[in-house]
Order: structure tokens, then C-alpha cells, then sequence
């Protein structure tokens, strides 16, 4: 975080690696081409619209005196958050760390010259229903059905997190007992999942469709499932019980080892404020009730008309609004 030197042969070698990566991961990739696609309208006129890696423009054109002020301004102690976990003296990691890093100073500005990058908002105003259907390599389309969500740490977001898992985690879930292991399946993958950000989040369903399986028909029957997922678990009330022990499962699942500790709890740190708060972030999850999962289905899910994303190797590229 201190006495950095950009040497501009430097600055080259690695603009052409992270052009190299974007190409890879989006340009070239039918997945991450679509994901892009899908984050930017359903993003659009708000800071997240614009992929992390940037676009080729802002890629090539950077320029090393902007890369120094970036790096003056946003490397600071109090823009970071380190997290140890494991088996250590607590005593000597601490002395480790503040002989490391207690004589980096803090950038005083940093908040206000955040602020800057805030003044458009993030309220999703894009016009929605929309449907972008994109050419790629994908042999069979790949979509994503996506809905606007919730922000890190609302209290629709924990029951949109357990009505995701239910949905479409694991062989057990909704989604992929009627599209995958039915008699007839439709799909070779799907899943749901939500993209909570510090301000603002989607809801998305994902797959990708057997061959001489329709666009459309894919389309109409998730909207219709869907309505229906949302009346059933109102009128079931094991079924709370059920998605919470299927949530559990996985949410601890992911949490074998150190490194995915500490992942969570810098992200709790990063998102509520506090790593402390994960266990609130707990508490959230088992206090949402059914009336509160219906509400929540009925909300997002059921009521709202998704925009519709697609790649495939035949389609034609084209928007509808």
C-alpha cells in the first residue's frame, strides 16, 4: 500500500493480460458474454453497470498517470479489510499486523472522494420487461431470467436468498426436478441464485436448454412454474422447514475450510459493517417466516415480469424493449 512505482513497460505488459482476460472471460466466452449483457441492462444508468474489468476503451486507454492516482487514492489501510482465521496466538498475529501495517497512513479523502462515484444512484430504473438475445458459440441456448432483488443486508433479501436455494440448489431443488430429472427434461443445467450488492440486487435464473428444445417454450413454462412454486409454499407450511434445513445445508457446506471463512466474513465486514454481523446475518435467516416467503415470492417471482436473456449459435442479435 505504499511506494509503488509504475513503470510504463510494466503498465503495458499487464493492459494487454487483463485485455487478454476480458476477451476470454466475455468476448469469447457465450456465458460471459451473456452475463455481461444481462448486468448492464438490467444495471443500466448506475455505477454497476459497467463490468469490473472494463470495456475495451477503458482497458486501452488508461493512462499510467491515472493507474498512480487510483492507486494513491484507493490503496489505503482504511480502504482494506484484512481477516485471519485459523489456529494462531491472537497476541503475535496482532503484533505481525501493526508491524506491517501501522505506519500506513489513511487516506483522509477517501469517503468524500467516494461520494463522487455515488451521485447517480442505484435504483434500477431500467425499462423492464426486456429481452437481448445475442449470437455466440453456444451450440443449444444458454439464458438467464432475470428480476430486480434486494441490497446486502435487507429484510426481503434473506427470504430471496432461502427461496433461491429451494429453487434451484442441488438435485432436490424445484427447478431441477421438473426440468432435469423429470421423464422428459428440458434443460442440461439450471439454477437460481441472487446478486446482492452493498445497494442494490438481482434475482436470476439460469440454464441451458436441450437440443430441439424452444426459446419460448422454455420461457412460458418457467413463468408458469414459477407462479405456481409461489402458491404452493403458501399453502404448505412444512415446506419453510424444509427450505431452511436444505439452506443450512449448504450455507455451513461452504464453510470446510479457513479460506471460505474468512471469504464470509470479509464479505460481512465489506457488506453489514461489521464481521460480527454474520451473526445477525443468522439470525435474519431464521427468523424469515412463511408469511414472509410468500410475500417475498409473490413480490419478485411471481408478480414481476422477468427481462429475458439469451446466446446461442443461431440466433440473430437483437433487443426488444
Amino acid at each position: 500500500m505504499t511506494d509503488l512505482i509504475i513503470q510504463a513497460e510494466s503498465l503495458e505488459k499487464e493492459r494487454m493480460v487483463v485485455w487478454e482476460e476480458k476477451k476470454m472471460r466475455y468476448d469469447n466466452s457465450s456465458r460471459g458474454k451473456l452475463e455481461q449483457a444481462m448486468s448492464s441492462t438490467m444495471f443500466k444508468g448506475t455505477p454497476y453497470e459497467e463490468a469490473v474489468i472494463g470495456t475495451d476503451k477503458t482497458i486501452l486507454g488508461i493512462k499510467q498517470e491515472q493507474m498512480e492516482a487510483y492507486y494513491k487514492t484507493f490503496y489505503a489501510p482504511n480502504n482494506a479489510v484484512l481477516v485471519v482465521v485459523g489456529n494462531f496466538n491472537e497476541e503475535e498475529a496482532i503484533k505481525q499486523i501493526r508491524d506491517s501495517y501501522g505506519k500506513l497512513q489513511p487516506n483522509p479523502e477517501l469517503e468524500k472522494t467516494k461520494q463522487k462515484y455515488l451521485v447517480e444512484g442505484f435504483a434500477l430504473n431500467s425499462k423492464r420487461p426486456q429481452e437481448v438475445h445475442l449470437r455466440g458459440n453456444a451450440q443449444t441456448p444458454v439464458f438467464y431470467l432475470a428480476y430486480p432483488g434486494f441490497a446486502d443486508g435487507e429484510k426481503d433479501s434473506y427470504a430471496l436468498d432461502l427461496l433461491a436455494s429451494i429453487l434451484g440448489e442441488g438435485q432436490s431443488s424445484y427447478l431441477e426436478k421438473r426440468y432435469l430429472h423429470d421423464n422428459k427434461p428440458l434443460l442440461s443445467n439450471i439454477f437460481a441464485t441472487t446478486h446482492s450488492f452493498k445497494h442494490a440486487g438481482l434475482f436470476l435464473i439460469g440454464g441451458t436448454l436441450l437440443k430441439g428444445i424452444g426459446i419460448r417454450q422454455i420461457q412460458t413454462y418457467l413463468k408458469r412454474d414459477l407462479k405456481k412454486f409461489c402458491k404452493e409454499i403458501s399453502e404448505d407450511e412444512r415446506s419453510l422447514l424444509r427450505i431452511k434445513n436444505q439452506f443450512w445445508v449448504s450455507f455451513y457446506g461452504n464453510l470446510q475450510t479457513n479460506s471460505e471463512i474468512a471469504h464470509l466474513l470479509g464479505e460481512v465486514e465489506l457488506g453489514l459493517g461489521s464481521w460480527q454481523n454474520y451473526k445477525d446475518m443468522i439470525a435474519q435467516y431464521e427468523q424469515v417466516s412463511l408469511s414472509d416467503l410468500t410475500r417475498v415470492c409473490y413480490h419478485v417471482i411471481s408478480n414481476e415480469n422477468p427481462s429475458f436473456f439469451t446466446i446461442w449459435n443461431k440466433n440473430s442479435n437483437w433487443v426488444k424493449k
